[in-house]
């Protein structure tokens, strides 16, 4: 039965361009919206739903930088390279009412899947807090470098970051081209979840805010309070006006329903445990079939 979603958030996938191909990008998706498009379907979701915007990388299309402001997001992802040689797009980020970004670097990691150069990134992070913008840094998690989140944070703080933000491998689109002995052991998330609870008693907020994605379920350890939202509480929509369950289940075979004239619109029922990440328990278990 087809039914109007009556969920809470709503991730638009803006784009699925890109200036660099990451080995570890997850976006198995096509197409890009128009900044006309996508503006349209900010405006009229904002009204019954909190609309977020993603994709590839979007701060390449300057054209959604007018939706942006509509909804008032504060903290884009990038790679960084849209600032190369144009660091006055900062200017116009900050103008937009964002105040900061958060930017792809991986420590240990960086040179086998990211395209970016660290000399450049650590040359505009300074760039970034000398004009008054905050910084995140975004760290992928593997079976390989999991223990050394204390010398991230470390090194974070050291490189000007106020935040932090782990992410789970997941092993989709490119990713799932790497080796998958890359991808955590629910042993290894359990001590994933030890290292960064400790870890984070070391650091003020106001320090290092050291947070970490729903993408490696649920801390049963330590009072958490996750749930996974993925087609209940949350969906996502493509360029082709797809509905998906969750950002990294956007592959054509995952789609629950679509988005037309305005609405959006739900026809597969999914039944599965909240307690969990939907996306990690599929791709991780090499079980594509939701």
């Amino acid at each position: 039965m087809v039914k109007e979603f009556q969920g809470k958030y709503v991730t638009i996938m803006s784009c699925s361009d890109c200036n660099i191909k990451c080995k570890h990008c997850y976006i198995s998706y096509g197409g890009n919206f128009s900044g006309d498009q996508l503006y349209e379907m900010v405006s009229t979701l904002q009204n019954k739903y909190e609309v977020m915007i993603n994709g590839t990388e979007p701060l390449m299309h300057k054209e959604f930088l007018k939706s942006y402001k509509l909804i008032n997001i504060k903290s884009p992802i990038t790679n960084g390279l849209v600032f190369k040689d144009n660091y006055n797009y900062i200017d116009e980020l900050k103008q937009c009412g964002i105040n900061e970004l958060r930017i792809s670097y991986h420590f240990d990691l960086h040179e086998q899947i990211s395209q970016v150069d660290k000399a450049y990134l650590e040359n505009l992070f300074k760039e970034i807090r000398k004009r008054g913008l905050k910084l995140c840094l975004m760290c992928s998690i593997t079976s390989n470098n999991y223990k050394n989140i204390p010398i991230y944070c470390k090194k974070a703080v050291a490189l000007g970051a106020t935040a932090i933000k782990f992410t789970n491998f997941l092993s989709q689109g490119r990713a799932k081209n790497l080796d998958s002995n890359l991808i955590l052991s629910q042993k290894q998330i359990y001590e994933f979840f030890e290292i960064i609870n400790e870890v984070r008693t070391v650091y003020d907020k106001n320090i290092l805010e050291i947070r970490r994605c729903g993408s490696f379920g649920n801390d049963l350890n330590h009072k958490c309070n996750f749930k996974c939202d993925a087609g209940i509480g949350g969906v996502c929509i493509t360029p082709d006006c797809n509905v998906y369950p969750c950002i990294f289940l956007c592959k054509k075979g995952n789609e629950i329903g679509y988005y037309k004239d305005g609405k959006i619109y739900i026809d597969t029922d999914l039944k599965f445990n909240s307690t969990t990440c939907m996306a990690k328990d599929i791709l991780n278990n090499k079980n594509e079939v939701i």
